[in-house]
């Protein structure tokens, strides 16, 4: 088992390389986001600034800017939104994720890792209006505590946040 001290020392010297690693990012970016967008078979950006980018966070919606504080923060299924720069009112690129993990490092880089991961204009709403009803149909017909139900429910869930995404009504 490793002493507090040596996890000291390791943590530190992290530290060191962290702050390195800022000193060293491209002057490209300078005032941006390098945001990393990924899905496990994709690499959708890789280093690309952005002056604002939003993200569905399980506890809310949240935006990450260059100088951000550092933050892990895991994502639920919902909205993207990809800005050029900060004060920008209309995002660039939006897409649809089905949820994953945000992590924004002390070097202004973001990795943003989802599941799933489509632009908001490939996604047909009447198809996500179905998927819903669907779903909700699935839900309220299973037995309350059964795998069917729980499947159903992640569902209706994700099709709903892909509803709103797109302005469908309920």
């Amino acid at each position: 088992m490793r002493s507090s001290a040596h996890l000291l020392r390791a943590a530190l010297h992290t530290s060191a390389v962290l702050r390195a690693d800022a000193a060293a990012a491209p002057a490209a970016g300078a005032g941006k986001v390098m945001l990393n967008l990924s899905v496990p078979h994709l690499a959708i950006h890789k280093a690309k600034p952005f002056g604002l980018v939003t993200l569905p966070g399980v506890v809310g919606e949240f935006g990450i800017t260059a100088g951000h504080t550092p933050i892990v923060a895991e994502l639920k299924s919902g909205l993207v939104k990809l800005f050029n720069n900060q004060g920008d009112t209309e995002a660039v690129e939006q897409y649809f994720v089905s949820g994953g993990f945000a992590a924004l490092h002390q070097n202004n880089s973001a990795d943003v890792t989802v599941v799933e991961c489509v632009k908001l204009s490939d996604l047909d709403p009447e198809a996500a209006r179905k998927g819903r009803s669907d779903a909700k149909a699935r839900m309220e017909a299973a037995s309350p505590d059964s795998l069917e139900r729980a499947e159903a429910q992640i569902n209706y869930e994700v099709y709903s946040a892909m509803c709103s995404a797109l302005g469908v009504a309920a």
